[in-house]
């Protein structure tokens, strides 16, 4: 059971110390928050299916809960017209937060495409930026240890790219954590790897050391494509903690969104990839687009959104 505490508004809080508080936490959520309850029980019907790609696989879920998501404006004049969601003051007061380390809220996220879905939002209104919460990010994926937990990079997935947040689900809700799960330990401080597989290429950085495998995914930054606007280069992170080390799949992204998905009519594919679909789990919020979702299709957008293995090969060439 977490550890209570109180926050400044007198509210006894719970204190994220295990996975196990987290599984809790859902558990109750969808028990006593009514929207928890209806979305949760909606994505056990949802419809999926498996398309393999060139030798891997994902998994295509239909998930109409998901278009506030998938349709996010995220331009700047449209995040500054909106309250943030993320910010304590404007979250449910159905919404429960468990705290980690007095700097992040764990929280149920009410629109889940995963059967435990959790977002991890900074206390502290400040933007999608990875680094300065690197240290945080490995310390959390340890106290979850069975969840896998990924970023989305503000212009990468991320439907608040003003708040910072990450998010997390029980490990095997995505393919890349099958993939995961066979590359062998480390056993030294820091590693870096070239991960290619098929729709999504990029590092595997893994290791026991935290402040080496900082160096590593900064080094690695350093040599993504970064546009005058950005304050970081487009990515997509997940991280996994096993036996003591810690395994991070860094993903550089090409752009955000395909062409389709601002296409008319027929050519139209609402599709706006972030972390989950780029680990394997790839969500369309429309029937139209679920049935379309061939290999072919698939193929297609994750081309534009990713780079390919050459072009990553070139990344590589400037360490």
């Amino acid at each position: 059971m977490g550890i209570e505490s109180q926050n400044s508004d007198k509210q006894v809080v719970k204190i994220l110390t295990s996975p196990t508080d987290a599984y809790e936490m859902v558990l109750r959520q969808i028990k006593e928050w009514p929207l928890a309850a209806k979305n949760y029980a909606d994505l056990s019907h949802c419809e999926t299916k498996m398309v393999q790609i060139e030798g891997a696989w994902a998994r295509v879920q239909y998930n109409p809960n998901r278009i506030i998501s998938t349709g996010a404006k995220v331009d700047p004049a449209s995040i500054e017209k909106r309250k943030c969601f993320l910010c304590t003051e404007n979250l449910p007061a159905k919404q429960e937060r468990l705290d980690f380390k007095d700097k992040y809220w764990v929280l149920c996220n009410p629109y889940p495409i995963f059967r435990e879905h959790l977002t991890i939002a900074c206390k502290e209104h400040v933007r999608q930026e990875f680094l300065p919460h690197f240290d945080s990010f490995l310390e959390l994926t340890k106290t979850l240890e069975i969840y896998s937990v990924f970023y989305n990079g503000p212009q990468s997935g991320a439907s608040a790219p003003d708040h910072m947040h990450f998010q997390a689900a029980s490990t095997g809700s995505m393919t890349l954590d099958d993939i995961v799960q066979q590359v062998p330990l480390c056993h030294q401080p820091a590693k870096v790897m070239t991960f290619n597989a098929s729709f999504r290429n990029g590092y595997l950085i893994g290791g026991s050391d935290k402040k080496m495998l900082k160096v590593y995914v900064e080094r690695l930054m350093s040599t993504f494509i970064k546009e005058e606007d950005e304050w970081e280069p487009k990515m997509n992170v997940f991280c996994y903690y096993r036996n003591n080390e810690w395994l991070i799949v860094l993903i550089p992204r090409r752009q955000h969104r395909p062409w389709q998905y601002s296409a008319y009519d027929e050519d139209c594919f609402l599709s706006s990839p972030g972390a989950a679909d780029i680990g394997g789990l790839f969500v369309t919020p429309r029937k139209e687009d679920y049935d379309r979702a061939d290999a072919d299709v698939l193929m297609d957008i994750y081309g534009q959104v990713c780079y390919s293995k050459e072009e990553l090969d070139r990344f590589s060439k400037k360490l």
